[in-house]
């Protein structure tokens, strides 16, 4: 942890990237562990990945129930679907339906 490299001077704050020498031994592990305690690197794993795919599956079919098309298709199919509260109940049904079918359905 303690290697010198090259000689130091004074450069006022002038020195560039460029300019900055360069070592190119691997650093150690402990060198690495202390790096990582400092920056705090979380650790992620698949399956951190995979519980993201349902915020996906739902923001899809809220997104494809929030569609004006879909909308008024609803409406067609069900008279009763006038009223902007039931319209709402019966997509917020909807939206509980397909999540069921297409994140439980799977298992």
């Amino acid at each position: 942890m303690g290697r010198k490299i090259g000689k130091r001077s004074k450069d006022n704050g002038s020195t560039k990237i460029e300019n900055l020498e360069v070592d190119d031994v691997e650093p150690e592990e402990d060198e690495l562990d202390i790096l990582e305690s400092l920056l705090d690197i979380p650790h992620t794993n698949p399956a951190e990945y995979s519980k993201l795919k349902y915020v996906f599956f739902a923001t899809a079919i809220f997104a494809l129930l929030s569609l004006p098309f879909t909308e008024r298709i609803i409406e067609l199919a069900t008279p009763i679907a006038n009223s902007w509260l039931i319209l709402l109940i019966i997509k917020t049904m909807m939206f509980f339906i397909l999540y069921y079918i297409v994140v439980y359905a799977q298992n």
